[in-house]
């Protein structure tokens, strides 16, 4: 299996493949002078094929193109209750799977968070896999989020822009948007003291 990755638009030529093969012949057991069974020498061809390959439709930004299948985007906090005190690391992993792509065609994540937090991510875990149904890749990022001070806190929601090869739509892969509440070193959660904005 073969997955192939246009880079410019046009039609192309697929060509025929061939395979040689000798094809043992049985006649009830019979060989030849020499003690050899009868072989019969025999070339294969496959069909040749004819690629067209389209351009990216006009309503496609293209800093968001991702052609591709299906599309998930998933994500785990290191506090399911998402309450933590100021000071403490809150991780967040964001992971983008997509089915028919390869992992230089997959874009950053960088998930917007409210002002107050300062963030620590790590690499991001790149993986491309092989399965039955086709190529699948992954991006997996993880960012460590500690507040400087107490309240309630949002998470902007995010989405990834992705076109579907299937129904030649444009999608979006989404994540809700997230309340995080911060609680004093000693003392119950405040409110914050300034209105929380998107970065």
């Amino acid at each position: 299996k073969y997955a192939i990755f246009p880079q410019q638009v046009g039609r192309f030529d697929m060509p025929a493949l061939s395979v040689d093969a000798e094809i043992i012949r049985h006649q009830g057991g019979q060989r030849n002078i020499w003690g050899n069974r009868f072989k019969e020498a025999r070339r294969v061809v496959s069909k040749a094929l004819q690629v067209e390959v389209l351009p990216i439709p006009d309503a496609v930004k293209a800093d968001t193109w991702l052609p591709a299948e299906d599309v998930y985007l998933s994500e785990q906090w290191s506090n399911q209750a998402l309450q933590v005190k100021v000071g403490e690391p809150l991780t967040r992993t964001i992971t983008l799977s997509v089915k028919s792509s390869t992992v230089a065609q997959l874009p950053e994540l960088s998930p917007p968070m409210p002002d107050g937090f300062k963030r620590y991510p790590d690499q991001p875990q790149l993986h491309e896999e092989k399965h039955p149904d086709g190529l699948w890749a992954s991006r997996e990022e993880k960012v460590a989020f500690i507040a400087s001070k107490p309240g309630e806190y949002e998470f902007p929601a995010m989405a990834i822009a992705w076109f579907d090869t299937h129904s030649g739509q444009q999608q979006r892969a989404q994540l809700p948007a997230v309340k995080v509440y911060v609680q004093a070193v000693d003392g119950p959660v405040q409110a914050p003291a300034v209105p929380m904005t998107s970065e």
